[in-house]
């Protein structure tokens, strides 16, 4: 899933992802419970089903609070999907890959947007 802040997506960003990526929208270009929340159900729920993987699975999230919602912990529970947020000092291997693989995409994007 990529999140963006815009009203609309630019043409050439659409174009450039992958025919399976979500698309989320979020004011601050944040990740925000209901954006993740509808990826978690509509996405990667989805994808689960359609690819036959038995159930429970583990996912891990960082503990960003848009991952930690009463809401999200139903709706996983209910589709045996345990949301496991790791320890802040587990978190540098998120951050170095936010870093060193989404940060020049997104930059890449916004070049290619404007």
């Amino acid at each position: 899933m990529i999140v963006h802040p815009y009203q609309r997506l630019p043409q050439a960003v659409a174009a450039s992802l992958p025919e399976n990526w979500i698309i989320g929208k979020s004011d601050s270009d944040w990740m925000q419970s209901p954006t993740f929340f509808e990826y978690m159900a509509n996405g990667f729920n989805d994808w689960l089903t359609e690819n036959n993987i038995k159930r429970p699975i583990l996912c891990l999230v960082d503990g960003h609070k848009s991952h930690l919602t009463m809401h999200l912990s139903e709706f996983c529970d209910k589709h045996g999907i345990i949301s496991y947020s790791l320890l802040p000092n587990a978190t540098h291997i998120i951050k170095s890959a936010d870093l060193s693989v989404f940060k020049p995409l997104k930059s890449e994007w916004k070049k290619n947007s404007a």
